[in-house]
C-alpha cells in the first residue's frame, strides 16, 4: 500500500486539481499549472493574514477550489493517519474497530473529503480491516460535491479497491442551528464511530462559536456507541480561544486521549510528501522557481496542529473527580484561563457554565 502510495498519490492528486479546473485531459498544461500557482498565492494570504474569514470564502470559483486543495489537499489527507497513528501507540484499545469490516466516519465540513484518505490508509495498512465505509459529510458548500465526488470514485478507489465507500451527505451550516438536518440522518450519526472536526473552529467568527459547539453536542449526545472524537485546527496562537470552550466541553464527557500542539513532518515514511525535482512533478511544477515568473509559493512538508482526542462513552459521565481533574489539567496548560474557585458551590457553578447541570 504504501509503495504505491508514494509513487502515485500526485499523478492521481493531478487528476482531481485539473478536474476542479475542467482542464482537458486531466493533466495541468503550462497555463493551468500557472493558475494553480496564483491560486495557492491567494487562498494562503485568506487563510495566513485573515483578509476576510475563511468561512466567508467564495467557493464556488474554481479558482479558490484548486488554490485550497493545492494549498492544503495534499497534507490534509495524511493528517488523520499521523493522528491515528499516535493515538493507536498509547490507546490502541481506544481505536474503534470495525465491525465485519464496517465503519462510519463522520467529517464535519466535508468539503473534498481528502481526511478520508489517512483513515483508510490507517485501518488497511497492514490488513483489510475497513471493506466498507460509510462517510457522512457535512457541509454547507455545494459546490465542493462534484470535487469530492470525483474523489471518491477515483483517488481512494484506486488506492483502495476492496472498499466500498458510501456516502452520506449533510446539507447544514454549522454555524446554524442543525437539529432538523441531523434528525433526518440519524441512524447514521448514532452509529458514527470517528467523528473527525477538522479545522471546524477556526474558520469561523467568535460570535458564530457557540452554534457551532451546539451542533457539536448535539452529534455527541446522540451516539449509541463509543466515539472516537478527533479535532485539529492550525496555527495555536491565532486558534486556541476558539478551540478551548469545545475542549472544556469535551472534558466534562469524555476521556481526553491527546491534547498537544505540535509540527507535524511529511519528509518520512510512510506517507511522505516531496518536491522531487523531476520535471515532471507535481510539486516541483507548483513550487518550484520559474525563470521571469512570478514569485514561487513556498513548499511546505510539514503542518502545525493543535491536536486534540478523545473517547465518548454512550450514556456514561465520567466520574466527578475525573471530570475536574481534566480541567485542571487543562487550566494549567493554558496558563490559568479557568479562574480558581473557593467558594463551596464550585463544582455546580462549573457544570452551569457548561450547561450540563
Amino acid at each position: 500500500m504504501t509503495r504505491v502510495a508514494q509513487r502515485s498519490f500526485m499523478d492521481e492528486f493531478e487528476i482531481l486539481l485539473a478536474r476542479t479546473w475542467e482542464s482537458p485531459g486531466n493533466k495541468l498544461s503550462t497555463s493551468y499549472v500557472r493558475k494553480t500557482r496564483e491560486a495557492i498565492s491567494s487562498i494562503r494570504e485568506l487563510y495566513t493574514f485573515k483578509i476576510k474569514m475563511p468561512s466567508k470564502i467564495n467557493y464556488r470559483y474554481k479558482k479558490n477550489r484548486a488554490g485550497y486543495l493545492a494549498s492544503f489537499g495534499e497534507r490534509h489527507a495524511y493528517l488523520p493517519y499521523y493522528q491515528l497513528r499516535e493515538i493507536n501507540e498509547k490507546f490502541s484499545a481506544k481505536i474503534p474497530r470495525p465491525n465485519n469490516g464496517e465503519l462510519t466516519l463522520t467529517l464535519l465540513g466535508g468539503a473534498a473529503a481528502v481526511e478520508v484518505f489517512g483513515v483508510l490508509h490507517f485501518f488497511n495498512e497492514k490488513t483489510q480491516a475497513i471493506r466498507k465505509l460509510n462517510l457522512v459529510t457535512i457541509e454547507k458548500v455545494n459546490e465542493w460535491d462534484e470535487v469530492r465526488r470525483l474523489y471518491i470514485s477515483s483517488l481512494l478507489k484506486d488506492f483502495f479497491r476492496k472498499v466500498s465507500i458510501k456516502e452520506i451527505k449533510i446539507d447544514a451550516d454549522l454555524r446554524q442551528p442543525c437539529a432538523r438536518s441531523f434528525a433526518e440522518q440519524h441512524a447514521a450519526l448514532i452509529n458514527t464511530d470517528i467523528l473527525l472536526c477538522y479545522n471546524i473552529l477556526n474558520e469561523n467568527e467568535v460570535s458564530e462559536q457557540q452554534p457551532i459547539i451546539n451542533n457539536l453536542r448535539y452529534i455527541l449526545l446522540q451516539n449509541t456507541k463509543p466515539l472516537l472524537i478527533m479535532l485539529m485546527e492550525p496555527s495555536p496562537d491565532k486558534s486556541i480561544a476558539r478551540v478551548r470552550p469545545f475542549k472544556t466541553y469535551l472534558a466534562s464527557i469524555s476521556e481526553i486521549l491527546q491534547d498537544d500542539i505540535q509540527t507535524y513532518q511529511f519528509d518520512d515514511s510512510p506517507l511522505q510528501i516531496t518536491m522531487n525535482g523531476s520535471p515532471g512533478d507535481l510539486n516541483t511544477r507548483l513550487f518550484s522557481s520559474q525563470p521571469g515568473g512570478a514569485p514561487n509559493p513556498v513548499f511546505y512538508n510539514n503542518i502545525k496542529r493543535i491536536a486534540v482526542s478523545a473517547v465518548k462513552k454512550p450514556d456514561e459521565r465520567l466520574p466527578i473527580d475525573a471530570i475536574f481533574q481534566q480541567v485542571k489539567d487543562l487550566r494549567h496548560k493554558e496558563r490559568g484561563y479557568f479562574a480558581r474557585r473557593r467558594t463551596t458551590g464550585a463544582q455546580m457553578d462549573f457544570f452551569a457554565q457548561l450547561g450540563s447541570a
